[in-house]
C-alpha cells in the first residue's frame, strides 16, 4: 500500500493526531499525471557564497540596474555583477530590518529612525534632511513617481516630490482614516497602496489630486491588520502577510481581490500563537515554477515556507551537528541579482545564492527530515498493525566517487506512540556512485497501533524521493 510519505509540515495540537515534519524538503506535483507517482520530494536549495559584504548582519538588499545595494550592519555597499564591492556610506543603526525601494535613479533606505538616499549615477549616500521627512520612517514603497513612507507610532504616511526622494513637503501627508489603529506598514500592490494597521487595512489609489495625489478606495476596508511591519511581501500578484486584529493574531493571509484569504494551517497558527511575532520578517522568491513565501521568526528561531504551487508549508533550517539542533535558516532578505536568487545572512556579512545542486549551506552540514503517519488517513483504527517492509523510492547512486557523499546513508526512526518518542533507528545506504537501481528497503519492522516514521539524512547529497510503499497487515485486535 502507499504510505503518506508526501506532504508538508503539519504538527497538530496532539502528535497522536498528526505528527508530520518536513524540514529542508519540498514537494513538486507531477503535472503530467503519468509519472512514477503523483509527486516527488526534493531537497531545498543549498547556499553558495557569492560575496562577503562587511561584518553583517545583512539587513536589506535591493537590485537596481544590475547593481546590488546592501545594508550590512551600519554600512551601505554596492556590489557589481563582477562581485566588486564598494562602501558607499553608513546609517545610524546597526541592527534590525531596513526597508528599501528605488525610482530608477535613486535608492531609498529607511531604518525606523532615519532615511537615506543613494544617487545611483554617483554612488553618493546622503541622509534625508528635509524638515518634513518623518522622524521614524518604518516602511517605504514607490508608486507613480513618488516615494511613500509611513511614520512609526502614528496613522500618517508621507509622499515625496515626484522622482525625488530628497524632497518632502510638510503638506504632502495623509492619515489612515478607516480605523483608530496605528499604521504599521505600507506596500504597493497592483497599482494600489495598501495601508496595514494594527487591526485593520485600507486601500488607496492615485487619484491625481493637485494638493495630494492619493485618495482612499471607497467601500474597501479589511478587518485584519498586520502582526509586524516586515512580514508583508508581494508574490503571485498578491500581498502575503501575517495578520493581527482585536480578536487575536497569527493567521497568514494572501489577498484575493480585497479579501484576506487564509493560507496558514492550524499547525502553523499554533506555532505563531505561542511565539513572539512582532519581529517577524518575510521575503518571497520564484524558482523552477515555484513561488515561495518565506516567513522568518527570529525570536522563535524558526523559518517556515509556503509554496503557492502546492499550497503546502515546509520548514527550512540550518543545523548544528554538534548539539544536534535546528535553527532558523541563514537567510534574512532576498532579491534577484545576476540571474540568481540571492539572500543575505542574518548573522554575518555574507550574500548567498540559492542552488538546487548544492547540498550544503556554504559548506556547513545540512540535515533534512520527513516524518509522517505510517498508515493513510482513516486506516489507523486502533488495531495492531504488523509491518514487514517499507521501501523508499529515490534517486540513488548519484554521489561523487570519493568523499563522504560517495556512500550516503539515510536514517529511519520508528515511533510506536504516535511520534512522541523514536526509540528504534535503522540505517540504509542510498547507493554508491553508479548504483542507480539501488533499493532503499527496511524490513522486519514489528508492530504498532499508532506508528510514525521519520526519515532523515545529513550526507552532502541533494535528496530526491519519488515514492514510498509499505507492506503491512492489520491484526484482529
Amino acid at each position: 500500500m502507499k504510505t503518506s510519505f508526501f506532504g508538508g509540515a503539519y504538527r497538530a495540537f496532539s502528535k497522536n493526531l498528526d505528527a508530520q515534519r518536513c524540514i529542508n524538503l519540498y514537494l513538486e506535483n507531477d503535472e503530467s499525471k503519468q509519472g512514477r507517482d503523483v509527486a516527488g520530494m526534493r531537497g531545498c536549495p543549498g547556499l553558495d557564497l557569492v560575496v562577503t559584504v562587511g561584518d553583517g548582519p545583512i539587513r536589506g538588499i535591493r537590485t537596481v540596474r544590475n547593481v546590488l545595494y546592501v545594508v550590512s550592519g551600519s554600512q551601505i555597499y554596492s556590489v557589481t555583477a563582477a562581485n566588486v564591492t564598494t562602501l558607499l556610506g553608513t546609517v545610524n543603526t546597526t541592527t534590525g530590518t531596513v526597508s528599501m525601494s528605488d525610482n530608477g535613479s535613486q535608492v531609498i533606505i529607511v531604518d525606523g529612525s532615519a532615511g537615506y538616499i543613494i544617487t545611483i549615477s554617483t554612488g553618493a549616500v546622503a541622509p534625508i534632511t528635509a524638515a518634513a521627512f518623518p522622524e521614524n520612517p518604518v516602511t517605504v514603497t514607490f508608486f507613480d513617481s513618488f516615494f511613500i513612507v509611513n511614520q512609526g507610532n502614528t496613522q500618517q504616511f508621507w509622499v515625496s516630490g515626484s522622482n525625488d526622494g530628497t524632497s518632502w513637503d510638510g503638506t504632502d501627508f495623509a492619515s489612515k482614516e478607516g480605523g483608530p489603529d496605528l499604521l504599521l506598514g505600507l506596500i504597493q500592490v497592483d497599482r494600489q497602496l495598501w495601508l496595514f494597521g494594527e487591526n485593520t487595512t485600507e486601500v488607496w489609489y492615485d487619484a491625481g489630486g493637485n494638493n495630494f495625489p492619493f485618495a482612499r478606495v471607497d467601500g474597501v476596508f479589511v478587518e485584519t491588520g498586520l502582526a509586524s511591519p516586515y512580514c508583508m511581501v508581494l508574490l503571485d500578484n498578491s500581498v502575503f502577510w501575517v495578520g493581527a486584529d482585536q480578536r487575536g493574531q497569527g493567521i497568514v493571509y494572501r489577498s484575493n481581490g480585497y479579501q484576506p484569504e487564509r493560507i496558514s494551517t492550524f499547525a502553523i497558527e499554533r506555532v505563531l500563537s505561542a511565539q513572539t511575532i512582532s519581529d517577524a520578517g518575510a521575503y518571497s522568491y520564484q524558482a523552477s515554477g515555484h513561488s515561495f513565501y518565506v516567513l522568518l521568526l527570529p525570536t522563535a528561531d524558526l523559518t517556515f515556507v509556503y509554496d503557492v504551487s502546492t499550497k503546502l508549508w515546509h520548514e527550512r533550517a540550518s543545523y548544528d551537528p554538534v548539539l544536534g539542533k535546528f535553527h532558523r535558516h541563514l537567510s534574512n532578505c532576498a532579491d534577484f541579482f545576476g540571474n540568481m536568487n540571492v539572500v543575505g545572512d542574518y548573522q554575518r556579512g555574507n550574500i548567498y545564492a540559492f542552488n538546487d545542486a548544492t547540498p550544503t549551506d556554504n559548506g556547513a552540514t545540512r540535515k533534512w527530515v520527513r516524518s509522517w503517519q505510517a498508515l493513510p488517513e482513516g486506516m489507523n483504527r486502533g488495531k495492531e498493525v504488523f509491518y514487514s517492509n517499507l521501501e523508499i523510492f529515490a534517486e540513488t547512486g548519484l554521489g561523487p566517487e570519493t568523499g563522504q557523499a560517495a556512500t550516503p546513508t539515510v536514517s529511519l526512526k520508528i515511533s510506536n506512540d504516535g511520534g512522541h518518542t523514536f526509540p528504534i533507528e535503522q540505517f540504509r545506504s542510498m547507493g554508491k556512485t553508479g548504483q542507480t537501481m539501488h533499493r532503499i528497503l527496511f524490513q522486519n519492522l514489528g508492530s504498532s497501533r499508532n506508528r510514525v516514521f521519520e526519515l532523515s539524512g545529513t550526507d552532502p547529497i541533494t535528496p530526491v524521493f519519488v515514492g514510498a510503499e509499505l507492506d503491512a497487515v492489520q491484526g484482529t485486535s
